[in-house]
């Protein structure tokens, strides 16, 4: 997807919301955009936003594609979407007071799982006129104290098809700046081995919860004859059974 494609709808639809004085832009490529970095931009009257959308990546040195029609490489519903802005007034030589307001936005490129190449991901008009939706509800929200939706709760990403699989973290520039709705996981050998232990306790738990009914059941038939054979089967069928319940479930 290229910029012009992007402009060319903002216009309209900016237009359409009542947000004339606002121009659309390519943000600069020495912008600092670690998403750690974003307070201190704030003091520059750039306010961020980030949304993720579907878009379609073909990769430029594989082009890996489907032999029929020329299907796209991948889709990802976890394109990211960078926007920043700022609004600024200003008095002309007759006093009166002008508003305008800038956005620069950037498409965080994701890599190829084939062979690591990043690429922009392609939106459809659909996207295109989903994401500026949410833009102008954000807009209207931080320069102009109008709340229609919070945007953070409604502005998420849409099921996808298409999709390789699971969303790439490494793979994907979003993530690694820390603005992509999937965060990356640091601790993820950590966390997987705590899940394992607490997943353990859980299912011993369970079971044991769980067999205690039959455990009685059992206790009460081996009262009445305790020295047959069934009963002493059933004796040991209550040892396996006496499992202890963990004192405390770990916390993930």
């Amino acid at each position: 997807m290229s910029f012009k494609q992007f402009e060319s709808i903002f216009y309209p639809a900016f237009d359409f919301y009542g947000l004339t004085d606002w121009t659309l832009e390519k943000m600069p490529k020495n912008v600092n955009i670690k998403r750690k970095s974003k307070k201190s931009t704030l003091a520059n009257e750039w306010f961020f936003k980030s949304h993720n959308g579907q878009s379609i990546f073909h990769c430029p040195k594989c082009a890996q594609q489907t032999k029929e029609n020329d299907e796209p490489v991948w889709s990802s519903v976890y394109t990211t979407i960078l926007f920043r802005a700022r609004y600024s007034e200003e008095k002309d030589k007759d006093g009166v007071m002008w508003g305008s307001g800038r956005i620069q936005m950037n498409i965080f490129e994701q890599g190829c799982q084939t062979c690591g190449t990043y690429s922009t991901g392609h939106f459809d008009e659909d996207g295109i006129c989903f994401a500026l939706y949410w833009l102008h509800i954000w807009i209207l929200k931080t320069f102009y104290s109008v709340e229609i939706y919070d945007d953070n709760d409604h502005d998420r990403p849409q099921n996808g098809v298409l999709s390789r699989g699971p969303h790439n973290t490494h793979l994907c520039k979003a993530c690694q700046s820390g603005w992509c709705k999937i965060p990356i996981d640091t601790t993820s050998n950590e966390t997987a081995k705590l899940f394992d232990a607490t997943l353990t306790q859980y299912v011993g738990w369970y079971i044991n919860k769980q067999l205690g009914g039959i455990k009685a059941s059992l206790s009460r038939f081996l009262a009445i004859d305790p020295n047959c054979a069934s009963s002493r089967i059933l004796a040991a069928a209550i040892g396996l059974f006496s499992m202890s319940r963990p004192s405390t479930l770990a916390h993930v």
